[in-house]
Order: C-alpha cells, then structure tokens, then sequence
C-alpha cells in the first residue's frame, strides 16, 4: 500500500468535509465535524506515529516533517478548544475555519514538497513497507 495515496485520500476527504460542514445548517454541524475528527484523528497519528517517524532520518525532509509535528500540535490543540464552543454559534464557524485554514496550509506543504520529494527518495518498496505499517495501525485504532 503506498502510504503517499493513503494521506492524499485523506487530504481529499478532509476538503469535501469541510466544505460540507461551511455549508451545513448550524444544527447539522456536530455529526459533520465528528465524521472530521474522526479521519484527522486517524490520520495524524498514523502520520506522527509511523510516516513521520520512518522519515525523519532523511535529511531532504527532517526540517519538513518536525514543522509537521508542530502544526499537527497547533491543530489539536485548536480542535480541542473548538469542542468548548456551540456548533451553531458564529465563533465556532470561525475558529473552524481557522483550523481548516492551517489543514489546508499543512496539505498544501505534503501535496507540493513533502510527497514529490519522498517519491524521489524512497524506493516502491519502503514506501510499501510505510503504508502497510500505517494501515495496521489504523486498523488497530479502530478495533
């Protein structure tokens, strides 16, 4: 399994989620964005606990995965204060849409620099190994 197209599939479910949530009735807001956390939960730990982990000993990109580590922090702990708001209220559309702005930032980094530069790096091989590593540790998540 390429871990490459595991994490861009969930950069693509993370955009239809958030525009799905911008657009929702303020009520519907709550079952969206627990659908949200639910992926970006699986999908940052096996980004820190594997795909990071495993890459950090390349040079080319260690600068980029611990600027990872820290974005990952500043979202979790955004989504975390996030959970202290109403749904329906404004402020909480707005402090959404900031944490979908710093996504959106992060992906654009991986999709752009991080991705291309790795499948220059790494052999079919140990990205396979990555992405097999990353799959049984979500599965294992979620049993």
């Amino acid at each position: 399994m390429d871990p490459i197209a595991i994490l861009h599939s969930d950069h693509q479910k993370f955009i239809s989620l958030f525009s799905e949530i911008e657009h929702a009735k303020p009520e519907d807001r709550r079952e969206l964005y627990l659908r949200l956390e639910l992926i970006l939960t699986l999908h940052m730990l096996s980004e820190e606990r594997i795909f990071y982990h495993e890459l950090l000993s390349q040079a080319e990109v260690a600068d980029t995965i611990k600027k990872s580590y820290q974005s990952h922090h500043l979202v979790d702990v955004a989504t975390h204060e996030l959970k202290t708001i109403a749904y329906t209220s404004e402020r909480w559309l707005a402090e959404f849409q900031a944490i979908r702005d710093n996504i959106l930032s992060h992906m654009a980094e991986e999709e752009n620099f991080l991705f291309p530069k790795l499948r220059e790096i790494l052999t079919s091989s140990q990205l396979a190994t990555i992405g097999e590593s990353m799959t049984s540790y979500r599965q294992n998540l979620l049993d």
